[in-house]
């Protein structure tokens, strides 16, 4: 048997534990740069796995280009830099989901169903509002430059409950959307 360890979200979890501790002969650790050092968009990662495990897995590499360079040196700066920088981001983050929680705390009906999150993003459940969410997504977008995502891009099953709120942002982006989100859930219940 293998496992899969797929730590895109790891450096979000101070109590994070690598499968790896326990299984180290048959775990393939997957992680993206594009969470916690954010670098979305620039498609770099890594694969880590034991020789023999990364020999067997080699084959099935679609990228044999790779990412550019820019990217790859980003990714070293950020592995080279990471105990500078990831106790700032762990910081900002945990402060950003207490604005969060509190302006979901203001719109009745509104829930945090994981909090805190070990991520770099959370749900509202927005159900018992009788809002949908692509309406909550479009208006905050169109009326407050604030963009969160409706679920449904997410879970067609669960989607239309809930609205997801990323929290690694700047925080005075984040009391944006604390001021814009109450005002957008009472515009769309009426």
């Amino acid at each position: 048997m293998y496992v899969i360890d797929d730590i895109t979200y790891r450096d979000f979890n101070p109590l994070h534990t690598l499968a790896s501790d326990f299984y180290p002969e048959r775990t393939i650790v997957s992680y993206s740069f594009s969470k916690g050092a954010g670098m979305a968009g620039l498609r770099v990662g890594a694969v880590l796995a034991p020789k023999d495990v990364m020999r067997s897995i080699r084959k099935y590499d679609t990228n044999v280009l790779g990412v550019n360079v820019l990217a790859q040196r980003a990714a070293l700066a950020a592995l080279e830099t990471k105990s500078r920088w990831l106790p700032k981001v762990r910081e900002i983050c945990r402060r950003n989901q207490d604005i969060i929680r509190q302006a979901a705390s203001k719109v009745p009906g509104a829930s945090l169903p994981v909090f805190p999150s070990a991520a770099n993003m959370m749900v509202i459940d927005v159900k018992e509002t009788g809002v949908n969410p692509e309406r909550v997504e479009s208006m905050m977008l169109a009326d407050y430059l604030v963009h969160l995502r409706a679920g449904q891009y997410l879970s067609k099953r669960f989607g239309p409950r809930f609205v997801r709120v990323s929290f690694s942002i700047p925080t005075e982006q984040c009391r944006k959307f604390a001021r814009a989100f109450p005002r957008v859930m009472r515009a769309l219940s009426k």
